[in-house]
C-alpha cells in the first residue's frame, strides 16, 4: 500500500527501515522524502513504523533463551 502519494513510498519500504534499525519517522526521512511535500501521510506513516517495532519487540520476546552454563 502506498503511504506517501508525494513520493510513492510503500508500507513495505517503511517497513524494511525499520527491520534495518531505523526507529522513527525522523530517521526514516533521512533516507526518503516521506511527509516532504504535504504531510497528509505522517500519521499513518508513524502508524506504520509503530506497528513494526512492536512486531519486532513481540518476535524477540518469543526466541528461545540460551541456558547459561
Amino acid at each position: 500500500m502506498i503511504i506517501c502519494v508525494c513520493n510513492n513510498i510503500n508500507e513495505k519500504k517503511i517497513r524494511h527501515e525499520v527491520r534495518c534499525g531505523r526507529k522513527s519517522i525522523k530517521e526514516i526521512q533521512k533516507c526518503f522524502a516521506l511527509g516532504k511535500d504535504c504531510g497528509l501521510c505522517i500519521n499513518y506513516a508513524n502508524e506504520v513504523v509503530n506497528n513494526e517495532l512492536n512486531s519486532i519487540n513481540t518476535n524477540s520476546l518469543n526466541l528461545p533463551h540460551k541456558k547459561s552454563a
